[in-house]
This record gives structure tokens, C-alpha cells and sequence, in this order.
């Protein structure tokens, strides 16, 4: 992920990219312009030190600048002829410069009004080994949230080819405990995505599979 994140920098304006610290979740923001950028960055790779994890975010285009500091609440004016900003001196929070405006960043679970995707995925997973074939039956998700999501198992045949994923198959963590499927390979991988702005944790899951035979 980390690789793929740099290989796509704007090689014209990496100059712009800078880190932004958010110690209300606990995660540093390295923040680039990718190839399709035109000057400042649009894209995120967020480092969370309490999990020693990684993932990538997408952000406005053009955000040319991160900090952190009171909480700030941005509202039209009452003649709408412009813009008052009011601060709440007790919250902090991460905020993003766009477009003149000022955007949240570590509350809510959208976009500026719109639903983001999102995505947890895993890639070139062996169960039994490259030379023998394996077919998996079922997915345990371990998840908590308020709404179903979605998960995808695929397949490859060699470390790194592209993934063949299965259709979508839903999960509320609510009523379900697995989901089931027949999807056969030497690795495999698995996704579990949202598009609709849910909330949810997945701290695990458990993959239940059969060999299928010799390569």
C-alpha cells in the first residue's frame, strides 16, 4: 500500500506535501498530490500510532493546508454576503483549507455531505500453501457497527496477479455471524467495504476453507 501510494506522487509538485498531526485519533496525515492533481495534494496516507497501522484516505482536491486547533463551526452570514467563522475554544480538531473553505477531518463520517467509500482489504493471503488448491466455504467476520456492509473473497493463482473477487455478499453485524461462499485458489483475498456512510470496526476474521486439490 505504501509502495502504491508513492509510486502515484506527482513527481511535478511533491514540493507541496506536508504531514498533519491529528492526536484526537492518535494518526499523522502524510499528504500528497497524485497524478491527477493539479498543484496541491488530494490524497492521504494516514499512519495510526496507537494501532501501528496504515491506510489510505482521499481528501478535497487542492487542500493546501492541514492543522490542528479549536474546533471551528463555519456559517453564512445572515445577508449572505460572506462568511463568520465561530470557534469552540474547548474542542480540537483537524482541519483542512480547500477551496477557501475549512473542512473537518477527524469527525463524521463524510465528505462534505457526501457518503465516502470505505474499504478494509487484504491481498495474496496463503492458506495451504502455493502448490495445492484451496476452496473457502465461509467467512467469521469479527465487526461491530450499526448497518450491513459488504464483503468480497477472491482469488489468485501467483503472489500478486490481479484478484478475481466473488460478487458482493452482505453482513450485518447485527443477526449474521458468517457469510458463505465457494471461492477456489492458491491465495486469496478478502474486503470488506461500506458506501453508505456507516460506522464500523473490524478487528479480525476467520476463514473457513477445504483443500481442493493439487496445482
Amino acid at each position: 500500500m505504501k509502495d502504491d501510494f508513492m509510486n502515484d506522487l506527482d513527481v511535478d509538485n511533491y514540493e507541496m506535501s506536508y504531514l498533519a498531526h491529528s492526536p484526537y485519533n492518535h494518526e499523522v496525515f502524510i499528504c500528497t498530490p497524485d497524478s491527477d492533481s493539479t498543484t496541491f495534494p488530494n490524497k492521504c496516507l494516514v499512519y495510526n500510532y496507537a494501532d501501528n497501522a496504515f491506510y489510505r484516505r482521499d481528501i478535497r482536491s487542492e487542500t493546501g493546508y492541514m492543522a490542528y486547533g479549536k474546533d471551528i463551526e463555519q456559517l453564512l452570514s445572515p445577508t449572505g454576503d460572506g462568511v463568520t467563522r465561530e470557534v469552540n475554544p474547548i474542542i480540537m480538531r483537524l482541519h483542512a483549507l480547500a477551496d477557501d473553505v475549512i473542512y473537518k477531518l477527524d469527525v463524521g463520517t463524510q465528505m462534505n455531505g457526501a457518503n465516502p467509500t470505505c474499504r478494509a482489504e487484504r491481498t495474496d493471503i496463503p492458506l495451504g500453501g502455493i502448490n495445492t488448491l484451496q476452496t473457502i466455504t465461509a467467512v467469521y467476520p469479527e465487526i461491530s457497527g450499526s448497518a450491513a456492509i459488504n464483503i468480497y473473497v477472491g482469488y489468485q493463482f501467483h503472489p500478486g496477479d490481479t484478484v478475481t473477487w466473488s460478487s458482493a455478499m452482505s453482513f450485518d453485524p447485527s443477526s449474521d455471524v458468517k457469510v458463505d461462499c465457494l471461492v477456489t485458489g492458491a491465495l486469496f483475498a478478502i474486503a470488506f467495504e461500506s458506501t453508505d456512510g456507516t460506522f464500523w470496526t473490524l478487528t479480525g476474521y476467520t476463514i473457513e476453507y477445504e483443500e481442493a486439490g493439487l496445482r
